[in-house]
């Protein structure tokens, strides 16, 4: 024993347990970015991914990573924007011109004009 004058009261067992899920992992590459996601579907044909906690492995098909793709563009495009457009006639643009658009979501009842 390390110390001699030291006195155990008690034990109890300890377990180490990771709650990592393949819906979390496809939550954590939902959060890369789009090309990034593009290139692992249409270089790599899907991915794999290991919890640096356990060290388990998922694997992510093309379609599964198409999905998380499609997902976030339905999230980050909502379907009363889908036929959305913005009219530059009469705009003179270049490679050097800055265009800022922001979009907010309106109220129910509300509509864009």
């Amino acid at each position: 024993m390390i110390f001699e004058d030291v006195e155990i009261l008690d034990t109890q067992d300890l377990s180490f347990e990771c709650d990592c899920s393949k819906e979390k992992m496809g939550e954590a590459l939902a959060t890369l970015h789009t090309k990034d996601l593009e290139d692992m579907i249409n270089e790599d044909h899907g991915c794999e991914i290991t919890c640096q906690f356990c060290n388990a492995h998922y694997q992510f098909s093309e379609d599964e990573l198409k999905e998380i793709l499609k997902k976030r563009y339905a999230f980050m495009r909502p379907p009363e924007m889908e036929n959305l457009t913005i009219d530059f006639d009469g705009c003179e643009l270049n490679k050097n011109s800055r265009v800022e658009l922001r979009l907010e979501r309106l109220g129910k009842g509300d509509g864009v004009k």
